[in-house]
């Protein structure tokens, strides 16, 4: 039988009033668990001998427990972050990623996914599906859809969204420190994580482009930011979004910013903790 003892990641969600927040600690070994028990015995004794016998004992307890059927022992430490090449500066913080969310890519509707309405770190263009959402949700996380108007058609707007993001600069605006990477590209979907300096969370960003109806006419351009990890973002997703979008040739695009006007619930909660 397998016995696997693990040690888990401990994780500091992003600064959240009133909503269990922690800080970082360094993770621990249970002394509940046998096997951690005996890997974690004192044995710096000042006698050789008994050093060398609390050794033995160790490795005699271990053996007994392979050959009773099989021991797999797995030890995991916080994996350490290694940013992205685009970073900032070096890191040497333990990563925060997050897990890897399930509301990523495009829907057989061909839309982006929505957002959590509840939590104030996400921005769509697109409703979470189901024709019952509450309005009153996603009106608190829906921005409208980037509208392309210049020649070129689609194709031409997606190369202007690629151009925004490879001149995005890791760091403007005391965000995204830990630089970005391009996870995913195809002629009409870009998918792409940025990690934030301090704490390694990652954040996921997606764009799709919508075929032009006409030769040339104009476009519309599907926009989702999204952060892994904790309840409110300080902000750094309306950062990231309006430095990308102001970054697009302005005589052929039609944005809008995100203010506390157009946004009032997400300012009023991530106000306090802005970056």
């Amino acid at each position: 039988m397998a016995f696997m003892a693990m040690v888990p990641q401990v994780v500091s969600p992003r600064v959240t009033p009133g909503i269990n927040v922690r800080t970082p600690v360094r993770p621990v070994l249970s002394r509940h668990t046998p096997v951690l028990r005996a890997l974690t015995r004192d044995s710096s004794s000042s006698s050789s001998s008994s050093s060398s016998s609390a050794l033995a004992s160790r490795r005699t307890w271990i053996a007994h427990l392979l050959a009773a059927g099989g021991c797999a022992i797995s030890i995991a430490q916080p994996p350490v972050a290694h940013a992205f090449a685009n970073r900032v500066a070096d890191i040497k913080y333990k990563a925060n990623p997050g897990r890897p969310p399930l509301q990523l890519g495009v829907r057989a509707d061909g839309t982006l996914q929505g957002c959590d309405g509840v939590k104030p770190n996400c921005f769509s263009t697109e409703k979470l599906d189901g024709p019952d959402e509450d309005i009153e949700l996603y009106s608190s996380y829906l921005i409208p859809r980037w509208v392309y108007t210049g020649p070129g058609g689609s194709q031409a707007a997606f190369e202007d969204i690629k151009a925004a993001i490879g001149g995005y600069k890791p760091g403007a605006n005391n965000i995204d420190g830990g630089g970005f990477e391009v996870q995913k590209s195809d002629s009409t979907y870009l998918y792409v994580q940025f990690e934030s300096k301090n704490h390694g969370y990652v954040d996921d960003m997606e764009f799709k482009v919508v075929e032009s109806s006409g030769e040339g006419g104009a476009c519309e351009v599907q926009v989702r930011s999204a952060s892994r990890v904790g309840f409110l973002d300080l902000g750094v997703n309306s950062k990231r979004l309006n430095v990308i979008a102001a970054s697009l040739p302005a005589d052929r695009w039609e944005t809008q910013t995100i203010t506390p006007k157009t946004h009032g619930n997400y300012f009023a909660l991530n106000g306090p903790y802005l970056v």
